[in-house]
């Protein structure tokens, strides 16, 4: 048995003096797994048996924070990841692809004694399987939330949130 694997990832930060702040990578995966029986060996059956397995990756993410003034913040992050597999199981071939994206904003701030927070998110997410009935799958859930902290005194906290997922 035995693998090679390629990796690259390069990462930016940016940060600003009024507190603007960005962080962003994207990656890439490469690996080629090999496995099965040894070369001039076989199977009780005579046979060779083959095993392998080629993965290619993509993903990418970032997040964002951006003061809007003293008391509110926007916040934005979001991800994304494509993977293939190529399986090789002796005289089998199964190939896959999936695919997931993810974005959401909140915007968060402070009035009074509130402390508080809105915002929307949506995940989408796929797999294709052509060599293999009825396992593929495709959907994207919205979704929508708040939260709210009243401490009317130092000591006390009360806090409330809401969230609604389509699925």
């Amino acid at each position: 048995p035995g693998y090679t694997r390629f990796t690259l990832r390069p990462r930016f930060y940016w940060n600003e003096n009024g507190g603007r702040r960005i962080f962003a990578t994207l990656g890439l995966m490469q690996e080629d797994r090999t496995g099965g029986t040894l070369p001039a060996r076989a199977l009780p059956s005579g046979s060779a048996f083959p095993e392998g397995l080629r993965t290619r990756r993509l993903d990418a993410g970032a997040i964002a924070h951006l003061p809007q003034d003293r008391d509110r913040m926007l916040s934005l992050r979001g991800s994304a990841n494509l993977t293939e597999h190529d399986r090789e199981f002796g005289s089998l071939r199964v190939d896959d692809t999936a695919a997931s994206v993810f974005a959401e904003a909140t915007l968060q701030g402070r009035a009074r004694q509130h402390d508080w927070l809105i915002g929307a998110a949506i995940q989408y997410e796929r797999l294709n399987v052509p060599d293999v009935a009825g396992v593929d799958y495709d959907y994207t859930v919205p979704a929508l939330f708040v939260q709210d902290e009243f401490t009317p005194i130092r000591w006390l906290s009360l806090a409330a949130s809401a969230r609604v997922d389509v699925h």
